[in-house]
């Protein structure tokens, strides 16, 4: 099974792609997080090398309240370079793109993305870690 982390400030977002992705056979959400500080200590629960049964890929809002995105992105590639996140944005700029990427982003996903193309980025995501 695919295990996903959603980080998203806003409750209704993190419930509508729990169930988009919970729908989808060999997808299960198995941590949320409404913010950074509340981020950290469920990536390191779960990721863990002694404890933790890991985590495939975390879907990361960029615009967290009290703590970005980015600055979220950059904590979790330092401690877990080899995690997967994907970025999830209402902006249409390429620009925050360009910047996720640059820090250490899988991918950018637009938060009006069909939920069909959300589930594909989470497999394509997968299917190209070493």
């Amino acid at each position: 099974m695919i295990k996903v982390m959603i980080v998203d400030g806003h409750l209704l977002v993190r419930q509508g792609l729990r169930r988009v992705l919970s729908d989808c056979e060999g997808i299960g959400v198995v941590a949320e997080a409404a913010g950074g500080p509340d981020a950290m200590p469920l990536v390191r629960a779960w990721c863990d090398a002694n404890d933790g049964p890991g985590l495939d890929v975390v879907l990361l809002d960029i615009a967290l309240p009290g703590r970005g995105g980015l600055e979220v992105l950059k904590q979790i590639k330092a401690e877990v370079p080899a995690l997967p996140v994907l970025m999830l944005s209402t902006y249409p700029d390429r620009q925050f793109a360009v910047r996720c990427i640059r820090a250490g982003a899988s991918g950018c996903l637009n938060k009006g993305a069909d939920p069909h193309d959300i589930v594909a980025a989470v497999r394509l995501t997968l299917s190209s870690v070493p």
